[in-house]
């Protein structure tokens, strides 16, 4: 599967250590964060009135987010949009942060905002499982999402270049705008998502004659100028002794974390039930506190 197609695939479709500060990144120890902001760098960051801001504040989630990722049926790109202009308060100066913002940020600094959000809610460590494409085994691979996101010192540029047959070619990195784009596209065709990203980055090529060098060409200075696009994760097997490889999607890890235990509104109506309080209040209570309240009921029931 081509890198294009896989971000067009992820816009479409455990044991827990606390989040300690990694050179500059983040601003504060997370443990995970509760009710406290948190924040981490930006690789590309947010333009704003000739401006490049990089530092962006979180808050970890709330039933309220849960609820949007639980009710809403649209396509993961734009749900990524509206999740996080809830949880983002800052991107330095820029405050408040809303849709329109968070559909400028590039591919890579949505999916480090995402993993950010899971290691302040839920803590920085995670178990995964991969599958061997040789042998097919499926293996436990612990991972720290702090070491997975890396160090960002000094913003990176959002349009580069490189040459296809003595061909100098511009592009720009993809943003949410383009994933959202393309999921609108591919409403029309099924098959026209991830061309519709790979014409959104392209500045000044509408025809070439090696469709798939340029293609191959552009995906590989695609991931060099937006690594945090594609986490890759790449371990031996321990089976065949070959090389599994998958790619870290934060938008799924929170989703699957979320999404094996009871709804959210299970929770408001077990927490209004014993507390006597308002929907509001449950719902505005970080995830990782009503999980507490929840398991505080659990004892109380079983004794």
């Amino acid at each position: 599967m081509s890198r294009c197609q896989s971000r067009w695939n992820r816009a479409t479709s455990g044991r827990r250590a606390n989040v300690t500060p990694w050179k500059g990144d983040v601003v504060e120890t997370l443990s995970p964060a509760l009710d406290r902001l948190f924040g981490l760098r930006l690789r590309h960051g947010l333009a704003v009135g000739g401006m490049t801001y990089g530092d962006a504040k979180l808050r970890a989630l709330c039933g309220l987010d849960e609820l949007l990722l639980e009710e809403s049926d649209g396509v993961p790109a734009a749900l990524v949009t509206r999740l996080l202009a809830n949880v983002i308060t800052s991107i330095g100066a820029v405050a408040p942060i809303d849709p329109t913002h968070i559909r400028q940020l590039t591919i890579g600094d949505r999916e480090r905002l995402l993993l950010g959000l899971y290691a302040g809610t839920f803590g920085a460590h995670v178990d995964t499982l991969i599958a061997c494409d040789a042998c097919h085994a499926v293996t436990e691979v612990p991972l720290d999402l702090i070491e997975a996101l890396g160090d960002v010192r000094e913003p990176s540029a959002s349009e580069g270049v490189f040459t296809l047959d003595s061909k100098t070619i511009r592009f720009r990195v993809l943003t949410g705008a383009d994933q959202e784009r393309a999921a609108a596209a591919t409403l029309e065709n099924p098959d026209a998502g991830a061309a519709t990203l790979l014409g959104a980055c392209l500045n000044d090529v509408t025809a070439t004659d090696a469709p798939g060098r340029l293609q191959s060409a552009l995906e590989d200075a695609l991931h060099a100028a937006d690594p945090d696009a594609d986490s890759e994760v790449v371990v031996p097997c321990a089976t065949c002794g070959g090389m599994m490889r998958g790619v870290l999607d934060g938008f799924a890890l929170l989703r699957d974390t979320l999404r094996p235990g009871p709804s959210v509104l299970e929770d408001v109506d077990r927490l209004a039930a014993a507390y006597h309080w308002t929907e509001t209040a449950i719902l505005s209570l970080p995830t990782e506190r009503r999980r507490r309240y929840i398991a505080l009921l659990d004892r109380r029931a079983a004794a």
